[in-house]
């Protein structure tokens, strides 16, 4: 019995792909799916536009998969992108990360959860809410990321 392994054309070459890089990108594509799919479902009256929902997942995703650090960056995407796109909204201060209490895991966590609760909700959402969570999630994790002992 053979197994056939997938092939992609790559530069004009056939080239073989290892099963696991096809799993992969195979689920990177349904949870785009399925993120969409929620993303319809949302309030035609959320003041919040889609685009901005579609960086709050990113940043979600960032928080859950990426280190701290990484996650910042795309929380802040975020919030620069909410910005933009609500009239009257201001990008929030970076002076509460520096006061900032450490954060245990679970901090990061319920602020997380907090944030996927508003992306799930088919209610409209306020900028300002939503603005505050973000918030609330990078201070924990730049908090979170002063406090991780440096591995020297």
């Amino acid at each position: 019995m053979t197994t056939h392994m997938p092939e992609r054309i790559v530069s004009g070459r056939v080239v073989t792909v290892p099963m696991n890089d096809m799993i992969g990108e195979l689920a990177g594509r349904m949870a785009d799916h399925l993120l969409a799919g929620v993303l319809v479902r949302k309030s035609v009256d959320d003041p919040v536009p889609f685009s901005v929902w579609w960086d709050v997942a990113d940043a979600l995703r960032g928080a859950v998969q990426e280190p701290p650090g990484t996650a910042v960056a795309a929380i802040e995407h975020a919030l620069e992108s909410l910005s933009a796109a609500v009239d009257g909204m201001a990008t929030p201060a970076d002076a509460a990360v520096n006061g900032a209490r450490t954060p245990t895991e679970r901090e990061v966590y319920r602020a997380t959860v907090l944030v996927a609760r508003l992306l799930f909700s088919s209610a409209p959402t306020s900028p300002a809410l939503l603005q505050a969570r973000l918030a609330r999630l990078r201070r924990c994790l730049h908090t979170q990321v002063a406090t991780r002992p440096s591995s020297r």
